[in-house]
């Protein structure tokens, strides 16, 4: 299907990666596919999010996220079984640690 295409460029020379690409689906906004290159345009990951689902209304989300390294392998997989929106976690839940004490 149609997806937009966004392309980001590094800012500077000190950026940690090079080129990025991102396809999103122009409906729901989920990506559907994110490539991350070095500096030297060497590809790095390819990461590809599938199985995009209504969680909650206006909420989709890819219930799949697959990740194959420069050689094209598939490096890892990450399945989400049960999600909860809005579940009532706690914010403080967010907060860093407080690393004053030692």
């Amino acid at each position: 299907g149609n997806t937009y295409h966004i392309r980001g460029l590094p800012a500077s020379d000190a950026a940690v990666y090079g080129r990025i690409d991102l396809w999103v689906d122009p409906e729901t906004f989920v990506p559907v596919r994110r490539i991350l290159y070095d500096a030297n345009e060497n590809l790095l990951v390819d990461a590809r999010f599938l199985d995009a689902t209504a969680v909650a209304d206006g909420v989709t989300l890819p219930l799949r996220i697959e990740t194959y390294n420069g050689d094209g392998e598939l490096a890892n997989v990450i399945s989400y079984v049960k999600i909860m929106v809005n579940s009532s976690v706690p914010d403080d839940l967010f907060n860093p640690p407080d690393k004053s004490n030692g």
